[in-house]
């Protein structure tokens, strides 16, 4: 019987598990950007006419994405669109983490922070016109719907489910007030 219990905690633990896996991915299957259908003058050069266009569609397939930025090599924005607002000034960027690391055509996660509407965290790709990074591709990413699940998820009777971030510090989860 402990054998069965124990079997279906694992089963539970392997389900959330994957729907944190499964968020991740999903994210980052829209950030992996490579540009193939423009010309390559045009996929280089930072007017921001596409990458307008490409951030609303990614905002707008992605309900979970808050804010979407190109930047250039330089670390200069050229576009950044939000839901909450229209950004008039665009900021460089060369000093964050989130720009260094896709600079370098890595992949980044940041550390989850709080706001008004929720825990984010900050995700950045490089984006590539054939084997070239062109332009580096920033979300902001709200976390909520995902920590909700979590909060709300439990192993056992007495189990519950936690989630930390890379620093090991706790992000969320049905632990809450245990920690």
């Amino acid at each position: 019987h402990r054998q069965d219990v124990s079997n279906l905690e694992l089963a539970v633990i392997a389900k959330y598990r994957e729907e944190v896996e499964k968020f991740f991915a999903d994210t980052f299957g829209i950030l992996d950007l490579h540009v193939e259908a423009l010309e390559q003058a045009t996929g280089k050069e930072p007017h921001g006419l596409w990458q307008k266009s490409v951030a609303e569609g990614m905002l707008a397939a992605n309900p979970h994405f808050e804010e979407v930025r190109f930047v250039g090599l330089d670390g200069k924005e050229i576009v950044r669109v939000s839901r909450k607002k229209d950004y008039e000034n665009l900021l460089y960027v060369t000093e964050t983490a989130s720009f260094k690391e896709a600079r370098v055509g890595n992949t980044y996660i940041g550390n989850v922070y709080q706001t008004l509407r929720g825990p984010m965290v900050t995700v950045a790709s490089p984006v590539y016109f054939d084997e070239d990074i062109i332009q580096i591709l920033i979300a902001e990413v709200r976390l909520s719907s995902l920590l909700q699940s979590l909060d709300n998820g439990h192993v056992g009777k007495d189990g519950y489910l936690a989630l930390f971030d890379k620093e090991g510090v706790f992000v969320s989860g049905s632990a809450r007030g245990s920690i």
